[in-house]
């Protein structure tokens, strides 16, 4: 009769623990979900409206380096080892400006690219807050293929409800 009632014990106790495990992370309420930070940052339409801008200040800039280069070249052409000494260094400090200029103008983007970042960062995060107080959830976990979730499972994607939220806010709806 003892050795009916041990395995028997087991058995229950076995069944009891998986059904808790079971019940704690299957059949619990999703309160969490995650999303594809860099699809969220790339197709909300703040990004792309300033990455627009800033393509068109590039290109501006780009068009004002060409110009001044082209200027240089034509003057280059017209130099001699016979020119006068002031016309060899007014050259040299043309081409030092223009490679200044080059450099400013980097610089210049690279610092507006990152507010440009911040303001739509701080944008996004104020969307997303209000996205999970919406829908309730305790946690939105962001997936850059770096680490942070290196595996789940699609359902618990809210990816392209989160764009279509952020954006439908953007559009002031």
């Amino acid at each position: 009769m003892k050795s009916f009632k041990a395995p028997t014990f087991w058995v229950m106790l076995i069944g009891l623990l998986s059904y808790a495990i079971v019940n704690s992370f299957v059949l619990v309420d999703q309160s969490y979900v995650y999303v594809q930070n860099d699809r969220v940052f790339h197709e909300f339409k703040l990004t792309v409206e300033y990455q627009s801008k800033l393509e068109k200040i590039r290109q501006q800039r780009a068009a004002v380096l060409d110009s001044t280069e082209t200027r240089i070249r034509q003057e280059q052409v017209k130099l001699s080892k016979d020119s006068p000494a002031e016309e060899l260094q007014a050259y040299q400090h043309k081409l030092m400006e223009y490679e200044a200029m080059g450099k400013r103008f980097e610089d210049q983007n690279n610092k507006l690219s990152a507010q440009y970042d911040a303001i739509i960062w701080k944008q996004l995060d104020a969307y997303i807050k209000e996205y999970g107080d919406a829908k309730g959830y305790d946690i939105i976990l962001g997936t850059n293929g770096t680490g942070n979730v290196v595996y789940a499972s699609e359902a618990l994607d809210a990816t392209e409800e989160l764009i279509e939220f952020i954006n439908t806010k953007y559009d002031g709806h």
